[in-house]
Formats: structure tokens, C-alpha cells, sequence
């Protein structure tokens, strides 16, 4: 399950080459593609019948629940060819949507071919805390929804748990419901996505604020990837929800577009999570930049005091290292070319001064404040 994950974390787009020249409808099955799993769920007000998990062959030879009860297919993997010569025979999937569910695509709604299409993409992260990006595709065909998604892993339990329980108002409603409900569970995870970014931004804050390290650029800029690659899923999915509240997709039942208004609101409010936290990313790449440029600017102070220190010093190391003689050839004196040099105590009064003038620079950076942090 950790090496699925991995496969389907946040990542640039890669165009599929094989696509190039192949005829509309062509499906190219994934090579990391996960075997494929069919679940069901059978309900109505009064009973629940779970179903699972089986391949695709057991699962077209199950009977169809009668007509008093809500189908729900969950299929999970797209690994098995069989699977998309059963939606094509079995329930009158186009090739064209077929070909969406095996290739990556943003979240749309569509109906064109006599029932309603929608993908959308699920969020959540995995056991490292990393993002993960499934896509997740619905098809709702009268009293049926099939849900396909390319993992086992999803954020859809929190619904199967309300068909689970015999008090929810889901089991009395009908399959656009259901639709909406996943689709509601998909986009509050989108909060919760976000929720653990801003944390992890607020801990980098203040990491930065102490001392900034080179790992924290790099922490920086993958939450940068990060919130990039959720802005364009958020943006389609407003539009999403935007097209199911315009058009009466779901609205079979007379008050589902309330429920839809509400989702648009909430995609409405992921948008504005998201551009915030990406000026906040920004923000904290200035930061960092600043940070490092001060903690340097402090490495450049020390050095210069340092260097400011031991200028004088070498003056002085220099005008006493040079070589002159005390007598002349002839052996005549030569009082003007350091007598110091002879004295008894010329060594101990050269570096005395030396270190007098040490301390009067200490003392003067002190003063000035040179030793406080910037």
C-alpha cells in the first residue's frame, strides 16, 4: 500500500505517447495499475446488502438487486481489461468515457450518452504525510451509481459507514444522492489536505524565524508544488459543482439543489484556502531569503571586526619585522633605526600596545552595538 501511494502522490502531468495516432476511444491501461476489486452496496430505507470484493468476472455474473433498492458498484483497480468490456456491454459506457476513466483526467461532468459522467479527484495523505492524487470517476445510470477509482485507499468510508447505519437519511434516497454525498466526502477532504499544509507552513514560520535551514527551502518549495497542483484541481471542481447547480444533472430529487449549492459554497471556500496559502508560501520564501541573507550579513560582521581587529595589528607586526641594523659598516651608531628592537623590554611594550589597542576596539564595536543580532 506505501509503494501505491508513492506512485500517486502529487506530480506533473506525462502525455501518455502511445496516444499519438490512435483512434478515439483507445484505452491504455496503466503498467503500475492495481488488480482490479468490485464492491456493492444494495440499500434502501429498510435494508443494506454489502457485496465484496470480487474480480470482474464474479461480479457481472451477480444478479441486479431488485428495483425497490439503490446500486452503488465500487470498483477499485483499473488492472483487468474485463472491466471496461463490462461497462461498455453491461451498462452502455462510451468508449470516449472509458477512455477518461484509464487516462488522467480534471474534474468535469458530463451528459451526452444518456446518463450522467463525472470525474473528480480525491485528496488525502498516506501514511508519510504526503499528498496523495486519485482520480475518481462516477457514472449514474438510473437507480445505479458505479464508482471507479485507481487505488484501494480512498476518503469515501465516511459515507459507506451512513449506508451502514439503518438510521441515516442516505438509505432513503437514491442514487444522484449517493452521488453528491461522495462527492461531498471527496471535497471536505480537500479542507483537511489544506489544513495539514497550513500547519506545516506555520511550524516552517517559525523554524525560520530561529535559524533557517537548507532543508526548510526544500520543505518550502515541495508545499509550493503542492498547493500549485491543488489549485488546479480545486479550480475545475468549482466549475464542477457550478454545472451540477446550474443544470438539473441530480435534481431528480427536489431538494438535492440545496445540498449542491452548499457544495459549490464549500469548493468557493477551498479557492480562497488555497490562493491564501499560497501567498503564504511565497511569503515564506521571502523569509527564508531574508533570513539567510541576515545570518550572512551577521557572518560578514564578525569577520570584518575580526579583520578590523588585527589590521593595526599587522601594521605593527610588519614596521617591527623589518630588518634594519642598529651600527653601520664602519661601525658608526645608528640611534634612528629602531633602539627599540635592543631594549630589555621592547617585546613586552610592542604587544602590550598591541593589545591596548585590541581592547579599544572591542570596546569601541561595543559601544556601537556591533555585537548584537541584527
Amino acid at each position: 500500500m506505501k509503494a501505491t501511494a508513492v506512485q500517486n502522490k502529487l506530480k506533473y502531468f506525462r502525455y501518455n505517447k502511445a496516444k499519438l495516432g490512435a483512434k478515439p476511444g483507445s484505452i491504455f491501461i496503466p503498467q503500475d495499475a492495481l488488480p482490479t476489486q468490485v464492491y456493492e452496496y444494495h440499500f434502501n430505507a429498510d435494508a443494506l446488502e454489502e457485496l465484496g470484493p470480487v474480480d470482474v468476472a464474479e461480479a457481472r455474473s451477480r444478479p441486479a438487486p431488485a428495483a425497490a433498492f439503490t446500486r452503488w458498484i465500487d470498483v477499485r483497480g483499473l488492472q483487468n481489461p474485463e472491466l471496461f468490456d463490462w461497462l461498455d456491454r453491461d451498462f452502455g459506457i462510451h468508449p470516449l468515457e472509458l477512455e477518461d476513466i484509464a487516462s488522467r483526467q480534471q474534474p468535469k461532468v458530463e451528459e451526452q450518452f444518456g446518463h450522467l459522467f463525472m470525474v473528480s479527484r480525491m485528496l488525502y495523505l498516506d501514511s508519510q504525510q504526503q499528498v496523495v492524487n486519485d482520480q475518481l470517476s462516477f457514472f449514474v445510470l438510473g437507480n445505479t451509481l458505479i464508482t471507479i477509482q485507481e487505488t484501494y485507499e480512498d476518503v469515501l468510508e465516511p459515507v459507506r459507514n451512513r449506508l451502514r447505519n439503518e438510521m441515516m437519511p442516505i438509505r432513503k434516497r437514491k442514487s444522484e444522492y449517493l452521488a453528491y454525498a461522495l462527492l461531498d466526502a471527496v471535497v471536505d477532504h480537500y479542507f483537511l489536505v489544506l489544513n495539514d499544509l497550513g500547519e506545516r507552513m506555520e511550524k516552517l514560520e517559525n523554524l525560520l524565524l530561529t535559524k533557517p535551514r537548507r532543508e526548510h527551502r526544500d520543505q518550502i518549495m515541495h508545499l509550493k508544488h503542492d498547493l500549485l497542483a491543488i489549485r488546479r484541481i480545486v479550480w475545475p471542481t468549482r466549475e464542477l459543482a457550478n454545472n451540477l447547480l446550474r443544470n438539473d444533472h441530480l435534481n431528480s430529487q427536489d431538494d438535492i439543489k440545496i445540498y449542491l449549492r452548499d457544495l459549490y459554497d464549500h469548493v468557493v471556500s477551498l479557492m480562497d484556502h488555497a490562493e491564501n496559502y499560497r501567498e503564504i508560501s511565497a511569503n515564506l520564501l521571502d523569509l527564508y531569503n531574508t533570513a539567510v541573507n541576515n545570518y550572512m550579513n551577521e557572518i560578514m560582521k564578525v569577520l570584518t571586526m575580526v579583520s578590523a581587529i588585527f589590521i593595526p595589528l599587522s601594521f605593527i607586526a610588519g614596521v617591527y619585522g623589518m630588518n634594519f641594523v642598529r651600527e653601520s659598516d664602519n661601525g658608526e651608531a645608528m640611534p634612528l633605526n629602531m633602539p627599540e628592537l635592543y631594549s630589555p623590554i621592547g617585546y613586552v611594550s610592542v604587544v602590550t600596545v598591541m593589545v591596548l589597542i585590541a581592547l579599544f576596539q572591542l570596546g569601541l564595536f561595543w559601544k556601537k552595538g556591533w555585537f548584537r543580532r541584527w
